[in-house]
């Protein structure tokens, strides 16, 4: 097969194409309103904690009108009376939910907990993620860690937008030709600090904007709804390769063989590892890293006979393809694009895209070359400091005090929990600390930063409360005494791809279908 007969491209518009919105056939006077179904009679009190799959289904008709908006929305309770506890973003809260139709019979659509979590953020406008925005979804500002903490004694409703799923794509059927709703959700551990069992689910409910319809317009759209009515949507499949050694400036192959379909897009993550804490941990493959589809033979398919730069795609092409150019520049999740948009595959364009069929295609990742560390020198004017206080500061976040015999874990823990260290770009940063600071110590941070901390105001800050040598006040100073070069660390890693397939849902007479788009 050459490689020009797998890159396809259609006209956005075709005359005989069947996927029509049957609201843009017809004039259908409407208003909007708010519809809660509450999908859990009794409450699943110890499903997140026991990692249970926890299945509810619901009557569509009850809608009664199209959806223009939904979200699952969980209410849980802190049950701990003593101690506060916090949990990792909201998509992580089940690591699949899946949709089913027909009485239960038909899957619809897999919703996966990375995939919910980039979808939300990337295609959502920035302007439009407000802090009571992330607070709903329990993210911070820089995309890494939880909004706050869970109070204790407290319960608090949690909200996870369902805005590519087919509840809201196939919205001009829900809620009058369609019945029941299967709904699955396979619960997983997302709390980070405090007791997990403490985690109690008192609730999950189903939140809908819905365009309501007169009686004579219902009976218009029904016997639209009678016909035969096509809808395409994306739909992301998991292909993930655990315990892999990824060397720095060495490529590794992925094979994609199980991927059968047209895809406008791929999402990949590396991950050292997947369990509660780490699943925002992604590892940036640094600032040269190249990226591939490969044939059966190794030829080079993406890049033309040469592997692609990631900085080019996740730098200059970010704007065209996204909602929100920072969260893609900001968390490590990688896009190799065959569409034309990425925001139009998702609304059902079918301009562009790769077709797996197979064939022994493979994902074919290499990591940028080990970079250096950036290294700062925490200087002591006293020689030997045996009493009192201090505090660390880095961009304007301040750690709780530190004693002057304070060790090098102590200082490394308090620096890290900084929510400046922990939006950094693209990661986490990490630091070592050589010593306690009872004269001259320094701190080295993870060569796979980037940006490295190298300039004056990445410097961490040394704030002398008390600090001293024999009653002497401390001073100190900050220099940076190796500047730091980003790259690619080797190690085991797990690598979680995400190739978007096109499907097809078929409506008709109020039974669903869901097959490839081919």
């Amino acid at each position: 097969m050459s490689a020009t007969s797998i890159l396809h491209k259609e006209p956005l518009i075709k005359t005989n194409s069947v996927i029509t919105k049957p609201q843009m056939a017809v004039n259908i006077p409407s208003f909007t309103s708010i519809k809660t179904v509450q999908i859990s009679a009794t409450a699943p009190t110890a499903a997140v904690n026991n990692e249970s799959i926890v299945t509810f289904r619901f009557d569509a008709k009850q809608l009664g009108g199209r959806v223009k908006a939904a979200w699952v929305r969980y209410t849980i309770t802190n049950s701990d009376a003593s101690n506060e506890m916090k949990c990792e973003p909201v998509p992580y809260f089940c690591s699949k939910i899946e949709y089913f139709a027909n009485d239960g019979t038909s899957l619809l659509y897999t919703q996966r907990d990375d995939t919910s979590f980039w979808e939300v953020m990337a295609l959502t406008p920035e302007d439009q993620q407000s802090k009571s925005w992330r607070q709903d979804l329990n993210v911070s500002a820089g995309y890494y860690h939880s909004h706050d903490q869970h109070k204790r004694s407290v319960q608090r409703a949690y909200r996870l937008p369902l805005i590519t799923n087919p509840l809201v794509l196939a919205r001009e059927h829900l809620g009058a030709a369609v019945g029941d709703i299967y709904i699955k959700f396979h619960f997983q551990k997302c709390e980070i600090s405090g007791n997990h069992d403490d985690v109690q689910l008192d609730d999950i409910s189903l939140e809908f904007e819905i365009e309501r319809l007169s009686a004579d317009d219902e009976k218009q759209v029904l016997s639209l709804k009678n016909q035969a009515s096509l809808h395409r949507f994306l739909e992301p499949m998991k292909v993930e390769y655990a315990s892999q050694t990824l060397t720095a400036s060495t490529k590794s192959t992925f094979s994609l063989d199980s991927v059968v379909g047209d895809c406008p897009f791929i999402l990949f993550c590396v991950r050292s590892a997947t369990t509660v804490g780490n699943r925002l941990k992604t590892v940036n493959l640094g600032p040269t890293a190249t990226v591939d589809i490969e044939d059966s033979t190794g030829r080079s398919i993406y890049g033309g006979g040469q592997a692609v730069r990631l900085d080019l795609i996740m730098k200059h092409l970010k704007s065209k393809h996204f909602r929100n150019p920072e969260f893609i520049e900001q968390r490590n999740f990688y896009v190799l694009p065959f569409c034309d948009s990425v925001q139009d595959s998702f609304a059902g364009s079918k301009h562009g895209y790769f077709r797996f069929d197979g064939s022994n295609y493979k994902l074919a990742i290499t990591p940028s070359a080990a970079g250096t560390s950036a290294v700062q020198t925490l200087n002591c004017n006293n020689p030997a400091n045996d009493g009192g206080y201090y505090k660390l500061a880095f961009m304007g976040d301040i750690t709780d005090s530190l004693a002057y015999n304070a060790n090098a874990t102590a200082i490394k823990a308090a620096l890290e929990a900084l929510p400046t260290m922990l939006d950094w770009q693209g990661a986490p940063l990490t630091v070592t600390a050589s010593d306690a600071l009872t004269t001259d110590a320094t701190l080295t941070f993870a060569a796979t930063a980037n940006p490295q901390p190298n300039s004056e105001k990445h410097q961490v800050q040394v704030i002398c409360e008390s600090i001293n040598d024999g009653g002497v006040a401390e001073f100190t100073s900050t220099s940076t005494t190796t500047l730091g070069v980003p790259g690619f660390t080797t190690g085991s890693y797990t690598v979680s791809i995400y190739p978007y397939l096109y499907r097809r849902l078929w409506s008709k007479n109020g039974k669903y279908k869901v097959d490839n788009d081919i």
